[in-house]
């Protein structure tokens, strides 16, 4: 496949989740329900999504930087209505900075489509939206806690799964350096993390965290008020790493805050050593704990700004409708500032659901209350998206059914 259509392959699959982002926060819960069916994508779609993925990030290196103000997010899991929520709590969010801090896979049923929307937004817009690598975006942890088996489970194979290490897992970034003064990584440090440049020397790709000290040390370690120090971590990799450790590694640097995430916290924001460290999590009810989901925004000023999303419900992805969308990408780019179309689209479920129609749910009544745009929909603001063909050609058509009806 050319460039061309590669592009065009990406600009496909971030237009079938376009819609999402005029949903209210309320409406959220409702995504897989035959009123808001998730876009499902063949696999050379997808190996082409990872592919373009791949060559937006491969020269990041081990260690990015990234201007403030900045919003940052915490561990995923699978969580895709709760990633919605976060982005949809972030006005404007696709005009923001928003930095990643991994684990987007595992624990959660719908990793596939988190990181399918995480790469669509990657690709499309590379100066704004960064990932970092977790400890579940390797090889031996999510081959166990369950993003293996919902590729094997849609697909019939682990081709994807293997790709997916290959061209994007192992090359993202393990930490964001924010205005030079801020760090960001997934877990924590550990007596091989010294310096920022000690960060810098990891050569990517890196596909195991058990090939270099430092990288195990980064995605697996915790911090705690018990020690000072230094102690193997009770994981069984990685640290754990206390007050001293911290005051030595921010003196020795010159950074003034660690923002980590590898830890479910109960109200989704944890600050421990002063405020030196700031643990984020943005996956609610993690494994029916009922923990709030977080995040923070980070100023010009370096003060940290924490939101807070209170657990939800949602439907399983046994009982939810998927819509499929067919392998062939789209003619031309969407300008999303105008307009929005999509190509015609087949619905399967996975349960005894049935496909219904977009104003079961959400009345045209209801609908026109709300502000309406064409392309535009953030904020409460909801447009209604138009096909963009002649009525003697192939119709475009939203993944929101009957809509006009």
């Amino acid at each position: 496949m050319n460039q061309s259509l590669c592009d065009q392959c990406v600009e496909h699959i971030f237009n079938q989740y376009y819609p999402f982002f005029c949903l209210t926060i309320e409406e959220i819960s409702l995504i897989g329900t035959d009123s808001f069916p998730i876009p499902s994508f063949s696999c050379e779609q997808v190996q082409t999504l990872f592919l373009e993925t791949h060559d937006t990030i491969k020269k990041q290196g081990p260690l990015i930087n990234v201007p403030l103000p900045a919003y940052i997010v915490g561990d995923i899991h699978g969580n895709f209505h709760d990633l919605l929520r976060v982005l949809l709590s972030i006005d404007d969010f696709l005009t923001k900075t928003i930095v990643f801090l991994g684990d987007y896979v595992d624990r959660g049923s719908y990793s596939l489509d988190v990181i399918c929307l995480l790469f669509a937004l990657v690709c499309k817009y590379p100066s704004q939206f960064y990932l970092i690598r977790g400890n579940h975006e390797f090889e031996y942890v999510n081959s166990q806690y369950g993003f293996k088996n919902e590729i094997m489970e849609r697909y019939g194979d682990d081709n994807l799964w293997v790709s997916v290490h290959k061209f994007v897992f192992n090359f993202l970034p393990l930490a964001a350096l924010l205005n030079n003064s801020i760090i960001c990584l997934h877990g924590g440090l550990g007596p091989n993390v010294t310096s920022i440049e000690s960060i810098k020397k990891i050569k990517i790709p890196v596909s195991g965290y058990t090939v270099d000290d430092i990288v195990s040390d980064i995605v697996w370690s915790d911090p705690s008020n018990e020690y000072t120090t230094f102690i193997n971590s009770t994981r069984g990799t990685g640290y754990l790493f206390g007050r001293l450790a911290v005051y030595e590694f921010c003196k020795n640097t010159n950074i003034n805050k660690i923002i980590r995430g590898h830890q479910c916290v109960q109200h989704g924001v944890n600050t421990l050593s002063n405020g030196q460290i700031v643990t984020v999590f943005s996956s609610s009810n993690y494994s029916n704990r009922n923990n709030s989901a977080g995040f923070i925004y980070i100023d010009e000023k370096e003060e940290v700004h924490a939101k807070i999303l209170h657990a939800i419900h949602f439907i399983n992805r046994s009982d939810a409708i998927f819509t499929e969308v067919i392998p062939t990408p789209p003619v031309r780019k969407v300008d999303h500032s105008n307009s929005i179309s999509f190509m015609r689209l087949s619905s399967f479920k996975l349960s005894k659901s049935s496909f219904g129609p977009f104003n079961k749910t959400i009345g045209i009544s209801s609908i026109n209350n709300k502000s309406m745009y064409s392309g535009q929909g953030m904020k409460k603001q909801c447009f209604i998206p138009m096909p963009t063909s002649k009525s003697n050609g192939p119709e475009g058509c939203s993944i929101f059914p009957n809509l006009l009806d």
